[in-house]
């Protein structure tokens, strides 16, 4: 990044910039894409051109080369044609601001700054749907037209050779991975305890049950049309270790009982927080084997395909199934796999968090237009 030169001149001098490039914050494949989409949508909507800038690798799956499989560098200006160009980092909720204010960039923009500039809109938790401050900017401007899965080639799939239609699922677990004990949520891949389910995280890894019952739905409302299965899931993600430890038993006990805990900052505290492990209670330890096993009941349904894991090869072998789905069923269409890059003249999608009765409604329609 260059800083500002001696002969910077002040901004009322000087031209707009033209050009804006995104800088993202470490998280898994869907949080950065959407990250990506709503700094490439607020960019576009600003009136700036995009230049592609390298992005961090993803925090579960980092050998995989999202960006170049998804072609998002295609056709675009790169960044190592700007090098002489200054860059000035701006906060993207302060450029929301700015867009539904209608003000103009250069009201937070430097007083001085080089002549050749190039905007580089860095991402804000702010932006995340969940936050009580978002601004919510019109979505104008997507990379939809340049996705290039179709560029690709995956064996395990033989896709374009089966004349049978397909239906792909996604459990989502990752780092989200939690089992119920005693009312409570207890996580497994993170020091969290959530009372009841309206909880953000334990919203983002739904039951299998769920998955079960939405699938089973599918089925029944497909009447004799035979469709091939592949249910896919990433799996926990960071999970406690085994534990056999007293004092770890003790600790968490103790804490599951009274969660704030967790978050106390008392030095007396601390040694209680730091033995805690959900892993060292048998109960969660046989709920987290019967979840584990749980996927097992997918068995139960002809033509399945059952493929657990996080490898760079299975990644991209998740997305490109999504791809060309013809029934998807997942926990959100916003994020891994789908990423809103379904087709929804070709593709019918389901969603868990949805109500039941929406999606029987859906699929009708998708069955009544394409299978009748």
């Amino acid at each position: 990044m260059r800083f500002i030169r001696k002969n910077s001149m002040k901004a009322e001098n000087l031209t707009p910039p033209k050009y804006f490039c995104c800088s993202l914050i470490n998280a898994g494949i869907g949080d950065q894409f959407f990250q990506f989409s709503q700094l490439y949508n607020l960019g576009k909507s600003l009136g700036l051109e995009y230049v592609y800038l390298k992005f961090p690798p993803n925090q579960w799956s980092p050998d995989f080369d999202f960006w170049k499989f998804f072609g998002i560098d295609y056709g675009e200006k790169n960044i190592d044609d700007f090098l002489n160009y200054e860059r000035i980092p701006v906060d993207s909720y302060e450029a929301t601001r700015v867009l539904a204010e209608e003000r103009s960039l250069f009201t937070i923009l430097p007083t001085r700054r080089s002549e050749l500039a190039l905007i580089q809109l860095n991402f804000s938790p702010k932006l995340y749907t969940s936050n009580p401050e978002r601004i919510k900017v019109p979505l104008r401007f997507t990379l939809r037209p340049k996705i290039r899965l179709t560029d690709h080639n995956s064996p395990e799939l033989s896709l374009e050779t089966s004349s049978s239609p397909l239906i792909c699922l996604h459990i989502r677990r990752g780092d989200c991975t939690w089992v119920k004990y005693r009312e409570r949520y207890v996580f497994l891949g993170m020091r969290k305890i959530a009372k009841n389910d309206s909880d953000l995280d334990v919203r983002r890894a739904p039951a299998t049950e769920h998955y079960l019952q939405l699938l089973d739905t599918a089925l029944v409302c497909s009447g004799q049309q035979a469709f091939r299965i592949r249910v896919y899931s990433d799996g926990p993600c960071n999970v406690f270790e085994m534990s056999t430890s007293l004092l770890a038993r003790l600790s968490t006990r103790i804490i599951i009982k009274f969660p704030s805990l967790l978050t106390t900052h008392r030095i007396i505290l601390r040694s209680l927080r730091r033995f805690y492990n959900p892993m060292s209670l048998p109960e969660i330890q046989a709920e987290w084997k019967a979840m584990r096993e749980s996927l097992q009941e997918f068995s139960r349904f002809p033509e399945l395909v059952l493929r657990v894991g996080t490898s760079p090869e299975l990644t991209g072998e998740t997305i490109l199934a999504f791809y060309k789905a013809n029934i998807a069923i997942v926990r959100s269409d916003r994020g891994f796999p789908l990423f809103a890059s379904a087709d929804s003249e070709k593709q019918c999608v389901l969603s868990v968090l949805d109500p039941l009765e929406t999606n029987k409604i859906r699929l009708a329609k998708y069955i009544r237009e394409n299978y009748s």
